[in-house]
């Protein structure tokens, strides 16, 4: 019985063997259209995982080189990328909403500085943020994170940290102020090409040009509204409170990124 089922297998191996080679063009059309549906496949998915570019910022005004800072953004950055960044390497010293009550904080020697604070970014440009997390600050436990993070990525997460001292609230309503008071001029991108920019003396600041925006403190902002700036001839002190002084500028940072 065991001879008999050995020639049986020979036999059904010979006839497999005998159609292989008389069918092996198609055989091979077969493997070919896999070999092809595999890298189509492959391709599709692999433009479907790139992730799609990202708005580049725009470089409209002429900036001395004084006045340029030391970083500023090339693209829009994303708070809502930033944030799991934030959550993941910040929260553990800085706490949850940028307080610096993390449960590490107490370990640290030096108190966080308390992120949520307005009065911080009226000290200190969005500049010096990307400076902090991109090489840590000497004298403290703050390390740098450029090992680890690239660029846009330290972006992200230097302006969901700068956004934790304004709010949806804040940042709708200095639209709404922009949009009626300061827009005809600045234009309502902040690119300075507003209906009456042409009837100007000097051209409008870019507000948009994140050479300029960058390197600004909030104080700062604040001084080009109420004209206590050498070389403007308007004053807005009188028509607009400091909350809403304070809210045009919450607004203005977003031409750099998206909250």
């Amino acid at each position: 019985m065991a001879r008999i089922a050995h020639c049986l297998l020979y036999e059904r191996a010979f006839e497999i063997a005998q159609y292989v080679i008389r069918n092996r063009r198609y055989l091979v059309l077969v493997l070919l259209g896999g070999v092809a549906l595999g890298l189509i496949s492959c391709s599709v998915f692999s433009r479907s995982a790139t992730p799609e570019p990202r708005p580049t910022l725009p470089l409209v005004g002429s900036v001395e080189p004084q006045d340029l800072p030391d970083f500023y953004p090339s693209e829009l950055a994303s708070a809502g990328r930033g944030r799991p960044i934030f959550e993941k390497l910040c929260a553990e010293c800085h706490g949850d909403t940028g307080k610096g009550d993390g449960p590490r904080s107490g370990q640290l020697g030096i108190h966080p500085v308390d992120l949520s604070d307005p009065g911080v970014r009226d000290k200190v440009p969005v500049s010096w943020y990307f400076r902090a997390i991109t090489n840590g600050v000497v004298g403290s436990a703050m390390l740098g994170w450029e090992s680890q993070l690239i660029e846009q990525q330290r972006w992200d997460v230097t302006f969901y940290t700068w956004s934790l001292a304004s709010s949806p609230e804040s940042i709708a309503r200095g639209r709404e102020l922009y949009e009626r008071e300061c827009a005809a001029c600045h234009g309502k991108a902040g690119l300075g090409d507003g209906p009456h920019a042409g009837t100007l003396a000097q051209p409008p600041t870019p507000l948009a040009d994140p050479r300029y925006l960058a390197g600004r403190t909030g104080e700062e902002l604040r001084q080009a509204i109420t004209g206590r700036v050498a070389g403007l001839d308007h004053d807005w002190s009188g028509k607009l409170t400091q909350d809403e002084q304070h809210a045009i500028v919450d607004y203005l940072w977003t031409f750099l990124y998206t909250p």
